[in-house]
């Protein structure tokens, strides 16, 4: 989320003031959040979903995290991710970019 949000950010100049108010909102929200551990479970789907998909590592440990934590849906607005979430079990919901 912090990723769109920054890219935003540098594509609208007058974005910068409303991502630092995002940023220190996201950070409060989640400071009790839980962070999934990369078992290998996660590692092993992360490395098939590279081998069959053009993704960097980061977006397949998201989409590896997802699925071991059975997401109910997972969000996205990188194209890569949207298409290689459809062959997973994962319900897509693409967000605008």
């Amino acid at each position: 989320m912090i990723s769109a949000l920054n890219r935003l950010k540098r594509n609208q100049k007058n974005f910068a003031v409303e991502y630092k108010k995002i940023k220190t909102q996201f950070f409060q929200e989640t400071k009790d959040m839980f962070i999934c551990e990369l078992w290998p479970e996660v590692i092993e789907t992360s490395i098939d979903l590279l081998e069959k998909n053009k993704l960097c590592a980061l977006d397949s440990l998201h989409i590896a995290s997802a699925l071991a934590w059975n997401a109910d849906y997972f969000l996205t607005v990188a194209h890569r991710q949207s298409r290689a979430t459809r062959s997973t079990k994962l319900h897509l919901k693409k967000l605008p970019e």
